[in-house]
Formats: C-alpha cells, sequence, structure tokens
C-alpha cells in the first residue's frame, strides 16, 4: 500500500504573525502611510512646521517695532499764575517760578511730545481747549499744574500735578502715566527738590531689561494658541477626508488601530513642530528663567492637547463640512474662556468648570512658570493637560468604534 506523508507548510516559510505583533505591524504600516499623505499635501505640511515659526518670528517683529518709539503727545494747563490766598498767613501770591522748569523737564523727556502749553491765567478757555484736543485724539494727556504749585513747592511741600489721560487705549494707558512719571522725576532732579516718594521696589519675577518685555509678557498667551491653534486646523480633517467608511474599514486594519497610527504620526510630527517653535521663540528674544527643555516639553504637552481635541472632532464628524463646523464651535469656546477678555479667575463657576476642561487655562500659566518664574515643567498645570488630552483621546476613540460602514 502506497503510504501517504502528511502535508507541511515549505520549510523557511514562517507562519503570519497573530496578535500583539501583527497588530503593530499594521500600525506601523498606518505610520508609514500617513507620512507620505502629509509629504504629498505641502499646505498641511507647510501649516505645521512653516507657519508656527513665522507667527512667532512676525509677532516679535511687531512688538519690537511697536514698543521702539512710544510717543506721548502731552498739553500742559497750568493755573500756577493765577491768584493764591494763603489761609494761614493770609499772603496773595502769583508766584510761578517753577511752571516754566516743569514744562522743560516735559518737553526734555525722551518719549514725551509737548504739543500745547496754555496758561489759563491768559485764557480761560483752557481746559476747554485741551479737552477739546483729547477729544480730537491730537493729544494723549493733558496735565493740569494747580494754582499753589510754587507755592507749596518754595514752602518745602509736596506740589500736586493733575493729569488726565485718554483711557480709550488701555494698552497705551500705563504708558502714558508713566512717561508723566519721568517728566516728574527729571524735574524733581532737575530742581534739587526732596521727592515725597520712595522708589524702591523689589520685583519679582521681572523680564531683564536687555529683553524686550512687552513681547515676552504676551508670548505667555501667544504660544498656547499658535499650538493649539495649529495642531487643530492639522488634525480635524485626518480622518474625515480619508473616508474609512467603508473603505478602510474593510481593510484588514481595525479602527482602533488606524486612529493609533494617525496619533503616532501626528505627535511625530508635533516633536518637529515643538522644536521649531522653540528655536524661532528664543532666536526672536524669548526670556526662558526655567530650562529650555521644560518649555520644549510644555509646548508637547499644550500641543499635543490639540491634536486629541482634532482627532475628536475628526472622528466625530461624518463630513467635510460637519467637521469645520465642530471646529469653529470648539475653537471660539476656546477662545472665550481662555482668560484673554475675563480672567477665568472671575468667571462664574459654571463657566470656569468649561474653562478648565480646555487647554488654554492651563497652557498660559504653565508656559509662564517656566519662562518668568523658572519653575520646573512638573506641576498641576502639566497634570491639567495630561488628563484633558487622556479625555479627549479616549472620545476619539469611542467616537470612531460607534462608526459604522456604510456598503
Amino acid at each position: 500500500m502506497e503510504q501517504r506523508t502528511p502535508n507541511r507548510k515549505p520549510a523557511g516559510k514562517p507562519g503570519k504573525p497573530s496578535g500583539l505583533v501583527a497588530s503593530l505591524l499594521r500600525i506601523l504600516k498606518g505610520v508609514r502611510k500617513e507620512f507620505k499623505l502629509v509629504r504629498t499635501d505641502v499646505p498641511n505640511l507647510l501649516l505645521a512646521l512653516v507657519v508656527p515659526p513665522l507667527i512667532i518670528i512676525l509677532f516679535s517683529s511687531l512688538m519690537t517695532f511697536s514698543s521702539a518709539s512710544p510717543v506721548v503727545r502731552v498739553t500742559v494747563v497750568s493755573y500756577d499764575s493765577n491768584t493764591f490766598f494763603d489761609t494761614n498767613s493770609s499772603v496773595i501770591t502769583t508766584n510761578d517760578d517753577y511752571t516754566v522748569p516743569l514744562v522743560g523737564a516735559i518737553n526734555g523727556t525722551p518719549g514725551i511730545e509737548l504739543v500745547a502749553y496754555i496758561n489759563a491765567s491768559e485764557d480761560p478757555y483752557a481746559m476747554d481747549e485741551a479737552y477739546n484736543q483729547l477729544a480730537r485724539g491730537s493729544i494723549d494727556a493733558i496735565l493740569v499744574i494747580p494754582v499753589e504749585f510754587s507755592e507749596f513747592l518754595d514752602q518745602g511741600l509736596p506740589g500736586m500735578l493733575e493729569s488726565v489721560p485718554n483711557t480709550q487705549d488701555l494698552l497705551k494707558l500705563q504708558t502714558i502715566l508713566n512717561k508723566i512719571q519721568e517728566a516728574a522725576d527729571l524735574f524733581a532732579r532737575d530742581n534739587n527738590l526732596t521727592p515725597f516718594y520712595v522708589d524702591e521696589v523689589h520685583q519679582e519675577h521681572t523680564i531683564p531689561a536687555r529683553f524686550n518685555v512687552d513681547f515676552n509678557n504676551n508670548m505667555n498667551i501667544i504660544l498656547p494658541f499658535v499650538m493649539v491653534g495649529i495642531t487643530l486646523v492639522l488634525t480635524i480633517l485626518v480622518v474625515v477626508q480619508e473616508k474609512p467608511v467603508p473603505r478602510l474599514l474593510l481593510t484588514p486594519t481595525n479602527k482602533a488601530e488606524i486612529l493609533v497610527s494617525k496619533y503616532v504620526a501626528y505627535t511625530v510630527i508635533l516633536l518637529v513642530q515643538s522644536t521649531a517653535v522653540l528655536v524661532a521663540s528664543i532666536a526672536s528674544g524669548l526670556f526662558i528663567r526655567g530650562q529650555a527643555i521644560d518649555l520644549w516639553g510644555a509646548l508637547m504637552a499644550i500641543g499635543f492637547s490639540g491634536v486629541s481635541i482634532g482627532m475628536f472632532i475628526s472622528s466625530l464628524a461624518k463630513t467635510k463640512t460637519e467637521a469645520n463646523q465642530l471646529f469653529f464651535a470648539f475653537f471660539i469656546i476656546l477662545f472665550l474662556v481662555s482668560g484673554i477678555f475675563v480672567p477665568i479667575d472671575g468667571m462664574p463657576a459654571p463657566i470656569r468648570a468649561i474653562a478648565y476642561a480646555f487647554p488654554l487655562a492651563h497652557g498660559a500659566p504653565l508656559i509662564d512658570s517656566i519662562t518668568t518664574k523658572g519653575l520646573p515643567l512638573a506641576s498641576t498645570e502639566l497634570l491639567s493637560l495630561v488628563l484633558i488630552s487622556v479625555a479627549f483621546v479616549a472620545l476619539s476613540f469611542v467616537a470612531i468604534a460607534r462608526r459604522k460602514a456604510e456598503v
């Protein structure tokens, strides 16, 4: 009788991997496919890697230009030569010996332009003229010298000055007040007057003089906005535009593996993006009191929270239109509760809870703690960002798991 040997697999051909190894191989293929898509999508590639550093550099240029030449236009109205009656000695005087030196100090202060000097003893409508200039926007402040100014200084008493700044431009208000104070300090020094205040305040966590203060103060807000905004825009369509239903769901790769491969690919892109933003920030003059590596880690944490929110939107939406609508809804909420317009601590409790559920409420304090206070990366703000990211990652997996093949 003829004997039959059992069928055996040819030598040298191992069986197909199964289980975890097979899943990892499919994820790796998915990651490679994502990078191929990104390379062919030039606009998104520029958005991810070129636009963020350009935003930082442009913002630095704007801050440098705007803070390079602050000019405060002032009109001085003097009542000093009007009749002053001293109630203690019953003496009537019209002394205005210090008016001209004060006007000279104002005119000689860098950053102040003396638009007009009006003597109210000669012009009874002096204040009306000055207020008209202020209303027309031709000056930034009115400086009023009162009746008793010179007399008080002669007797060693403090001479009071009144200022009426234009408060329409709140960003310039502090500059106006600072320049007026500089003029008063110059006047006191030039006339050997004893100051009636002590300007000896220890300022903690200040920006060194060699750095642009305006740029550094605003970067605490700009950096989180850039990282969250760019990563959101970059990821809101990565699932939708690929139409995983039904095409991808009919492949051996399951839905969770598809999403994992996208998270891995865009996290790698985020690594390059965070490095580019950090280099551009330092090159533009960002002061970092702490460690640069800590700031890089903060940018990564903030950026990944944007990636997770974008992936959630993309997994939840079924069309590009729906994804864009959800993006605008999320971004408007992020913007309103970011703390720029209303401090988060001053919000009602329900709104405050919503604010803390999004990354911008934690991003700005985290950046500030590293750059100006020199604190390490590990903090409650970092933990909050991690929890937010984990929550949206979980929601994105739930959203894509509920999607069904439309065949």
